[in-house]
């Protein structure tokens, strides 16, 4: 039975090959974790800011309908009961935590006290962001758009690296394998003179 020209070197070669690319591949996804664990604080903080600069509308409606129901003389209660007549089952406590942006409000709850009020549902949003944020929203959007996209550029170039690392190594053991045949072929022509 003829053995393969490669031989039992060759294969030694393809499997340390396979170990090699195996150990990269684990080298590179550790790394990649640490990056995400060095960033993950920053992306903490930004979701918060985010969030916290998001909440201000909430609590802006809710000082919203607190100024529009004290301009009218109502109590917490009697615009319970108003909001009860339009099918919302509200009580004082749920007003109280509205006005202090603390219950989440859905749509139709939003547009039922604009009807009550007699204002268009969006005239909360009318104003402007809140004073104590030195940006607005849009530049905030901007920057995270930006981290997004370094954060993507470094992952693309973290699997160019792998793959340029996987190509090297590659060539290497092809010229090792290519050395090693050339040595035994010459031990080989050295044995039989």
């Amino acid at each position: 039975m003829a053995q393969d020209d490669n031989g039992p070197l060759f294969d030694g070669l393809e499997e340390h090959f396979e170990r090699l690319q195996r150990i990269r591949q684990e080298e590179l996804e550790e790394y990649k974790r640490k990056l995400e664990a060095e960033y993950e604080p920053e992306r903490q903080r930004i979701r918060a800011s985010t969030r916290e600069h998001l909440e201000f509308w909430e609590k802006n409606y809710g000082a919203q309908v607190r100024g529009w129901r004290r301009a009218r003389g109502w109590s917490q209660d009697d615009l319970a009961d108003k909001l009860n007549d339009l099918g919302f089952e509200m009580h004082q406590t749920t007003v109280a935590k509205i006005e202090r942006g603390i219950r989440p409000l859905r749509v139709a709850e939003a547009v039922a006290l604009a009807q009550i009020f007699g204002v268009p549902p969006l005239s909360v949003f009318y104003g402007a962001s809140p004073d104590h944020e030195p940006y607005s929203m849009e530049s905030m959007r901007e920057h995270l758009e930006t981290i997004e996209q370094g954060l993507q550029d470094a992952e693309k170039h973290l699997e160019d690296a792998a793959k340029s690392v996987a190509y090297w190594v590659r060539q290497r053991a092809i010229a090792v394998d290519a050395m090693n045949r050339a040595a035994l072929d010459a031990d080989r022509h050295s044995e039989g003179s």
